[in-house]
């Protein structure tokens, strides 16, 4: 992946491709706990004078559901069944899921620069990012992608709206008067504990003290939700390659198996079989049922 100029005051740092246990050096500083998801790529920099690692950046397969994707890309990540969305997605889609730089070398602008260093030579031919502050934080629009800004999910929305209903809002959860009211109120519990179990993450905790859910509600509506999307002319033809870690696989009935058979070999079927191969295809045929 090509390395674009860094500026200036950055030629003391290098950037080069990096594994996950880089991301792993520095996961404890992410504001998400957990793994990034399926990783894809990474990008790391480095500070060449004291031989530490600087920052890193974390690409990732796409989820299968973004309610920005309809902003971006109308049409084209829905309304369709799931596999093909997922098809779509995977041969079209990365994410950067993290971006996360060392204190001591935050402020002198290495993660616009690791963005625009994966913006600049991308797997694939779009680019989204999501973050929690995104509303406040310019670093994905300087690097050269579009912010969506995200109105609150169905779920988050009614809680909100439950609070407003007795007086309060999502910043009265940090004050500690205002919560031991929230939790003795029997309304926002039944609410709560509605919003806990509409929510796949969080159905485990759906009985647990008001007060917990409360904790738990108080990370999820704070945040200013934003997605960032980028487009690019044309992907990296090697990374495109490097991006199929597994072949696409198409499944065929037996009557088709036998339409694609007889067309492979009215084409010369070894050097299409060659060709579906280099392309990351492959074909599996079910067995028939014998007599």
């Amino acid at each position: 992946m090509p390395e674009p100029t860094p500026p200036d005051r950055l030629h003391s740092f290098d950037l080069c491709e990096g594994t996950i246990d880089d991301y792993h050096t520095l996961a404890h500083l992410h504001y998400r706990a957990g793994p990034p998801g399926p990783v894809a790529c990474v990008l790391r920099i480095d500070d060449r004078a004291r031989r530490t690692l600087a920052a890193v950046l974390v690409v990732t397969r796409p989820a299968l559901r973004g309610r920005w994707r309809d902003l971006a890309w109308p049409g084209r990540y829905s309304g369709a069944p799931p596999r093909v969305i997922l098809t779509r997605l995977n041969a079209e889609v990365r994410t950067i899921a993290r971006v996360v730089v060392d204190p001591r070398y935050r402020g002198l602008g290495l993660a616009a620069w690791l963005v625009r260093a994966y913006l600049a030579s991308p797997m694939t031919i779009r680019t989204e990012a999501v973050a929690a502050m995104g509303a406040h934080v310019p670093l994905f629009e300087r690097a050269g992608m579009r912010r969506y800004l995200l109105p609150p999910a169905r779920g988050e929305a009614r809680l909100l709206d439950a609070l407003a209903h007795v007086g309060a809002d999502a910043a009265a959860l940090a004050d500690g008067t205002m919560l031991a009211r929230l939790a003795a109120d029997p309304f926002i519990e039944r609410e709560l504990r509605l919003w806990a179990r509409g929510r796949g993450s969080l159905r485990r905790f759906a009985d647990d003290e008001t007060t917990s859910l409360l904790t738990r509600a108080k990370k999820h509506l704070a945040p200013c939700l934003a997605a960032f999307t980028h487009d690019a002319s044309g992907a990296d033809p090697a990374a495109r390659a490097r991006a199929i870690d597994h072949p696409l696989t198409f499944f065929f009935t037996p009557r088709e198996r036998t339409a694609v058979l007889r067309a492979l070999r009215s084409t010369r079927g070894d050097r299409s079989s060659a060709l579906l191969r280099a392309l990351g295809i492959k074909t599996t045929f079910p067995r028939e049922n014998t007599p």
